[in-house]
């Protein structure tokens, strides 16, 4: 009934918080702050947790002491589920008072950089997550960049206002709009609608979104594309909504072919290929062969995986080895140095 992790199977589940003032909750001797359940109903809830606390597996621990909890009350807030377990103890007072310790200037800590990525994404603050990007982005002598003499362009005309000119080092290069530089592939299906972590309130699709946002100020050019069942254009892309029961990455990357990209990002939560009605693992090894050959031609391809499905690091983990592709592996809010480093190297590279 309660998970620590949630699949990412192509269906629901909702965030369930367990709080009490009497102790903390354990669930078979570790701790159960927050897990994941199918359903939100109350009744079946209730009746999951009284048959847990019933057979002794859910209690309640206090100053080294264990007991079962005496009652237990359920509610629902949004698509998040409360219980409160009361075990009949007295609310400790605190023993002293707490009092601030006085700022002194340190590194950050990986929590409190999940902390800032986490607001950045749920405020949709992207020039703050361009901005912390840019301060840890490396110098161009230190990426064995040259600087520029002004000799290989030639002056604007009119004949080059619909292109972008692409600086290289033997002069320029123009690329059409309808040849884009990048493409992002954003997976909508339903399982991308869960949360991405069990302590933070923020959708795996929302993460992706933000990525992708974040993809296209950085990269010029950049076309994206949102896929389950079907492959659609993406105008806006904060409002991609994960709804499809499916998972089709082929039918994506069939669309991404002809577009002849030089980059491109896919941002996906579980297996490339998810459906009840094809053979999804034999079309999924399909799709890993098609992904190591755009790579092999020259693609520079970057793979975030949300989530902790094992099929999804199984099948994208085949491409760990191939040059000009880059894993990112996501499972919670905890990889975000990870995310942030593999970024820039990848979007400097």
């Amino acid at each position: 009934m309660f998970l620590r992790r949630q699949p990412s199977d192509d269906r629901k589940f909702f965030l369930v918080k367990f709080l009490s003032p009497d102790g903390t909750v354990l669930l078979d001797g570790s701790p159960a702050h927050r897990l994941f359940s199918p359903t939100r109903d109350p009744d079946v809830v209730r009746r999951a947790v009284e048959q847990l606390v019933s057979s002794g597996r859910l209690l309640l621990s206090s100053r080294g002491v264990s007991r079962k909890p005496e009652s237990v009350e359920v509610r629902v807030v949004g698509e998040t589920v409360e219980v409160t377990l009361t075990g009949g103890w007295e609310t400790p007072q605190p023993s002293e008072t707490w009092r601030p310790r006085r700022h002194r200037m340190r590194p950050l800590t990986n929590l409190e950089l999940s902390s800032m990525l986490a607001s950045h994404i749920a405020g949709w603050r992207l020039q703050e997550f361009l901005s912390l990007l840019e301060e840890i982005t490396p110098s161009s002598s230190e990426r064995c960049i040259t600087e520029f003499d002004g000799k290989t362009v030639h002056p604007i005309s009119s004949r080059t206002l619909l292109t972008e000119l692409r600086l290289y080092s033997k002069g320029v290069k123009r690329a059409f709009r309808e040849h884009p530089r990048t493409v992002v592939l954003v997976d909508r299906s339903l399982s991308m609608g869960n949360l991405w972590s069990r302590w933070r309130e923020i959708k795996k699709i929302r993460v992706a979104s933000f990525i992708a946002a974040a993809v296209q100020r950085m990269e010029p050019n950049t076309l994206v594309f949102s896929f389950a069942s079907t492959v659609e254009p993406v105008e806006d892309v904060e409002s991609v909504e994960a709804v499809e029961p499916e998972t089709r990455l082929d039918i994506a990357l069939r669309e991404v072919i002809p577009h002849l990209p030089e980059r491109l990002v896919v941002l996906t939560d579980g297996k490339p290929v998810y459906s009840e009605n094809v053979p999804w693992r034999r079309m999924s090894v399909e799709c890993i062969q098609m992904l190591e050959t755009l790579s092999n031609s020259g693609v520079r391809t970057l793979i975030a995986m949300l989530g902790t499905d094992e099929d999804m690091r199984e099948f994208y983990g085949r491409l760990s080895d191939v040059k000009n592709t880059t894993l990112i592996n996501l499972p919670d809010d905890v990889a975000t140095y990870q995310m942030i480093l593999k970024l820039m190297a990848w979007t400097t590279s």
